[in-house]
Order: C-alpha cells, then structure tokens, then sequence
C-alpha cells in the first residue's frame, strides 16, 4: 500500500475532439478538466502540471479554470506541447518538471473516482497502470502488448500453451514516479514511446497493474456518442446501493437520476431543489389537512405527493456531487427540509384523518409521532454536530458484518423494524395503504413503528457509520 500520500498530478490535456480540447468539454455540467482538478483535490493532490497543445489552446484552459474558487486550494500550472502534440510528446513536455510521485491522467477520459483508489492502495514504486479485464463495458482503450502476472507487467505476450487470460486494457490513468517520464524520453526513437517506457520498467520489475473494479468506468471522449456514454456513467456513479433502501433502488433513484440529467447543464443550485421540494411536501401535508367527509379523496393525494416529494429527493444531493458542489450548510439543509416535510404531512393527515372519520384518535396520534420523531431528531442532530456531519446516513443502528445479517431474533426484529423505517419504504408503502382505503391502519402502523424506533434508540443508540477501508485488487494469473 502507498505509504505516503500523493499530492501532484500530471493531467495530459493535449487530446482534441473535433477540433476542439477535450478537456474543454462540458461533462455533467462542468468543463471537464475542472471536473478532473476537482476530482484529484479530492484525494488530496495539491500541485497539478497541465500539458496544453499549444498557446491556444493553453489560453483556452487557463481561462475556463479562472475565478472558479474551488480550484483556489490546487496549486496549477501550465506546460505547452506542440500543436500536433500526441502523448509522448506531451509527456517529453513535462520531463523534469515533476519530482517524486504523481498521478498521470489522461484528461480526454471521464473516469470513476474509485480508479484513484485502486491506484492509491497499489506499490508505488515505477509505474502502476490502471487497466480492466475482459469484456468491461465502461472502460476504452488499446489491448496491452503485454502479459499480466500477479498485478506485475511482464515484457513479451504470453506463451501459447498457458491458459489464456482476458487480455488487458488501459484506463488511461497511472501513478509513477520521476524516472518515468526520464525513461520516456529516452525511448522517444521507438514507435510507441509509452508503451516502451513501461516494458522497459517491466523487465525491471518496476511495472504493476491494477484491475478496475465492477463500478469503475473511464471513457475516452471521440464522439458525441462517447460524451453520452460518459454522461450515463456518471450519473450511474451517484447511486448509493449500500444506503439506499429497496424502494429507493428501484423507483426513487431512477426518478431522481432522471430529473438530475435534465438539470444538470442548467444553473440550478442544488440548495434551490431542496427548497423546492420542501414546498411539495408541505402541500402533500396541506392537502391531507383539508381533506373532509365529503372530500377523502384528498389524503390520497396528500399521500401521493409526499411520495413525488421522496422521489424527488436525491436531486439535489445528486446535482452536488456531480458538479462539485457539496457543502455542510446544503447537507444539513437536505436534513432539515426533510424532517420538517414528515412533520408537515403527519400534521395534515393526522388532522384530515381525525377530519373524515370524526375520530380525534388519528390525530392524537399523529401529535405523539411528531413529538417522538422530533426528539429523535434532536438527539441525532447532537450526534452529527460532534461528528462533523450533515446527514442521517452517517449514522447506522446496525453494524456491517462480514458473516451476515443480525444475529438473534431480537436483533432480527429490529433490523425489520430498522428496514420499515427507510424513508423510501414507508413513505410507499404510506401511499400505497392510504390509496387502498386504510389509512387509519397506516397512521396506527406508523405510530407503533416510532414507538419501536424510540425504544431501540434508548436501548441501543445510533452510532457513526464506519468508513470502508480500500483494499488492493491486483490482476492475477490463475
């Protein structure tokens, strides 16, 4: 494992499509080598080489990344290729430039960050590809000229008789050292001065790859097609299939991705879609309010539009990451408005309920849920503070464990309780029991429920989610 971090880069941003820098074009929203910039801050680089073709298009660049005040930690410079310049070329540039380790980034590609991680739990010592086996479909690139033993290059194909392998492909992403952009340029004679560079560091047993995982993906931009297919991968990568529940899976996120496609080329602020979705879930809560004997109908479509709020939620969380533009105040704000749109429609429906049947039952009820929920609330506000975060998903009930699910009926019982109480969960299944006509079962199941949740939470109290630890994958030969 890399024993120290990296903190420089080389982006090489020589490549054109269509007359035009690659790294010029608009990804998710953002130029895309800002998106680059930011995503190597990310993880920590703080200096990063940029290898332009020429004086235009370097005064192109430069301009596209003035005044944008997330760039104001990166300290970035500017090397000139020649015009015609291919990737030996730029490398040749920035020979001497750079000392110690650094990433190499092709900037014509839109990469998943998790290629970065790979690359940081490998040895560093030469030069680490990244590189996809097989038929992976969200990774371009040229076969490998060479064979792939053991997460080590080998100089020479394999021989015939062993049993084939997948053959390998380049990422387009790497992380060396100083002496390979020197051994670069001394193969500058030979056809692929690259390729020569790291079969030389092969037979020195300097030469490693790394194996993209199931999720990455690292798209070279060629065609309008290719910036599609760029697009689609990152919209993919805004999933959550560790937090997100069964509903949110399947209906939520599909809705929510889609909404995020449309908006994300526009000036939309993420912190303006929270707000309005705020506004839809207090009307769902208002309808339900005036629902009436003679109107019932109403707490169904209180119910639906609370479930249009939930779909709409991810939005703007989606909008953040995918642009960049991820803060405290709109992670608290996303929780907030949340919590403020349940208390709205359990008020309203409570009311309504307590309306149509003349049972002041439902909405006595509904006043005790708001009371306990917003209790929880506050205790988990208290815990996120001293955390430092924003959100209800940095807390968890249940540990992750290696060897299964929750061991033991009770701790059974309240992983089914914990699973009920998924936002996505019971805000459907809400709307699905109030359109059938039983709501009055559905304001009684959601009391019990928060009277579980209140106990599990005395007895056993929500504790921080703990953070995955990256762990190498190195390409093997059996």
């Amino acid at each position: 494992m890399v024993s120290h971090p990296i903190r420089q880069a080389l982006v090489l941003a020589h490549a054109r499509v269509d007359g035009v820098p690659a790294a010029a074009l608009r990804t998710g929203g953002i130029p895309h080598l800002v998106r680059v910039l930011l995503t190597l801050k990310r993880r920590d680089v703080r200096r990063v080489w940029v290898v332009a073709a020429g004086p235009d298009d370097r005064a192109r660049l430069e301009a596209m990344l003035a005044d944008d005040p997330r760039l104001d930690a990166l300290e970035i410079r500017f090397v000139e290729a020649p015009a015609d310049a291919n990737r030996a070329d730029a490398l040749a540039a920035a020979n001497g430039r750079l000392r110690g380790d650094f990433f190499l980034v092709e900037a014509d590609r839109v990469f998943a960050l998790t290629v970065l991680d790979d690359l940081l739990v490998a040895p560093l010592d030469g030069v680490t590809l990244a590189v996809a086996t097989g038929d992976h479909p969200r990774v371009d690139g040229p076969n490998l000229p060479w064979s792939v033993r053991d997460g080590k290059i080998h100089p020479g194909r394999r021989p015939a008789e062993r049993t084939p392998v997948p053959p390998a492909r380049y990422a387009g992403l790497a992380t060396c050292d100083d002496t390979f952009l020197e051994v670069v340029a001394e193969m500058r004679d030979a056809t692929d001065p690259f390729s020569a560079a790291v079969e030389h560091l092969a037979k020195l047993g300097c030469a490693r790859a790394i194996v993209a995982g199931p999720r990455a993906f690292s798209i070279r931009l060629e065609t309008k097609a290719d910036l599609r297919r760029a697009e689609d991968a990152l919209l993919d990568s805004l999933r959550k299939p560790d937090v997100d529940g069964p509903i949110a899976r399947t209906i939520n996120r599909n809705v929510s991705l889609a909404l995020t496609r449309r908006l994300m080329h526009l000036p939309v602020p993420p912190n303006a879609v929270t707000v309005f979705n705020l506004f839809i879930a207090l009307a769902a809560g208002a309808t339900a309010a005036f629902a009436t004997p003679a109107t019932p109908w109403l707490l169904g479509v209180g119910a639906v539009l609370w479930q249009v709020a939930s779909m709409l939620d991810g939005t703007d969380g989606e909008l953040a990451r995918l642009k960049f533009q991820t803060s405290k105040a709109g992670e608290w704000l996303d929780t907030v408005v949340d919590d403020l749109g349940r208390v709205a429609f359990f008020l309203g429906v409570g009311h309504g309920t307590a309306t149509v049947f003349q049972a002041p039952l439902y909405w006595n009820l509904m006043l005790v849920t708001v009371a306990i929920q917003i209790a929880l609330n506050v205790a988990a506000y208290r815990k996120l503070l001293e955390m430092g975060a924003g959100s209800h998903l940095a807390l968890a009930w249940t540990e992750d464990r290696e060897d299964g699910g929750p061991k033991g009926p009770i701790a059974r019982f309240f992983a089914r309780i914990e699973f009920m109480a998924r936002r996505d969960y019971y805000i459907f299944m809400f709307m699905v029991v109030t359109l059938l006509g039983f709501v009055k079962v559905a304001i009684v199941c959601t009391f019990l429920t928060t009277l579980i949740v209140l106990g599990h939470d005395v007895l056993r109290p929500r504790k921080p989610r703990e953070a995955r630890v990256l762990q190498p994958i190195l390409l093997r030969d059996e």
